[in-house]
């Protein structure tokens, strides 16, 4: 795994390198916990199946976080679905 092994120290200004960064578009996810990682999954689907019975979904990424980084990751999530939800942003199923 790259960067430095643990969260910056408190107060630290992060400055983020988007210099490599992509963007893909991604209407699937998934996740899957292990012992010592959480791994999340993104895709993005291509076709369904003959008679629409099977879904083709091709991965765009996977990423493998630590349990604190994936902590903090659905707190940020949470929070930023309930500002949408709280504005009538948030789109439902």
């Amino acid at each position: 795994m790259e960067g430095t092994g643990g969260p910056p120290p408190a107060g630290a200004d992060l400055r983020w390198d988007t210099s490599a960064a992509r963007i893909q578009a991604c209407d699937v996810a998934n996740a899957a916990a292990g012992p010592a990682d959480v791994a999340l999954t993104f895709g993005a689907t291509e076709s369904t199946g003959p008679g629409g019975d099977e879904l083709a979904v091709r991965l765009r990424r996977r990423i493998v976080l630590p349990p604190l980084t994936a902590r903090n990751l659905r707190d940020m999530l949470r929070n930023l679905i309930a500002d949408a939800d709280a504005r009538g942003t948030g789109q439902r199923p």
